[in-house]
């Protein structure tokens, strides 16, 4: 019996070895394309999303700004704090929200998804809806920003900011420099 029986012996003992054709998980690792509605979606990698949250400032102030023109931060506390009592103001913001935030959110998709803005506006609603919807399974980070939750709290919890796994950086002294 040679080495490389037994690694097959044992793969196969602990099922680890698997009819490839039935197996999905070798497909997991590989980027999925999908066209829906002429719309190409794939994965979007970080760097997109990355360049998106250094607009999102930008953009929340734009959606504020046109709901809420020529206000100033205090003044939409107050209003927003008083709107249960005057449906007419809940009305007027829901219609000027309605009217920017559908912009908003196709500047952004066409950012995240690397999709021309036009071809977006040329879909039907329900192909909108079709595209985003395959977009974001495609795309779902739900358990990605879960972990990265729990380890900024395990940062936070530390005093050096590294969790119970790492150990802080020892200092480079001089002379392993070589100065």
């Amino acid at each position: 019996m040679k080495i490389g029986d037994n690694a097959l012996i044992t793969a196969l003992r602990f099922g680890l070895y698997k009819n490839r054709k039935q197996d999905d998980t070798y497909s997991i690792s590989r980027p999925v394309t999908q066209v829906v509605h002429g719309i190409r979606v794939d994965k979007a990698p970080v760097g997109r999303y990355l360049d998106f949250t250094k607009r999102l400032p930008n953009i929340v102030m734009e959606v504020l700004d046109a709901t809420f023109p020529d206000m100033k931060p205090d003044d939409i506390l107050t209003l927003l704090s008083g709107a249960s009592a005057n449906p007419q103001v809940i009305r007027d913001l829901i219609t000027r929200l309605i009217s920017v935030a559908p912009e908003k959110l196709l500047d952004v998709m066409s950012g995240i998804m690397a999709v021309d803005r036009e071809k977006l506006l040329a879909l039907t609603p329900a192909d909108l809806m079709d595209v985003l919807e395959a977009f974001w399974k495609l795309n779902d980070y739900t358990d990605f920003f879960q972990r990265a939750r729990r380890a900024v709290g395990a940062m936070r919890s530390h005093p050096n900011g590294l969790s119970s796994a790492g150990s802080p950086a020892e200092p480079v002294s001089e002379s392993a420099n070589g100065n």
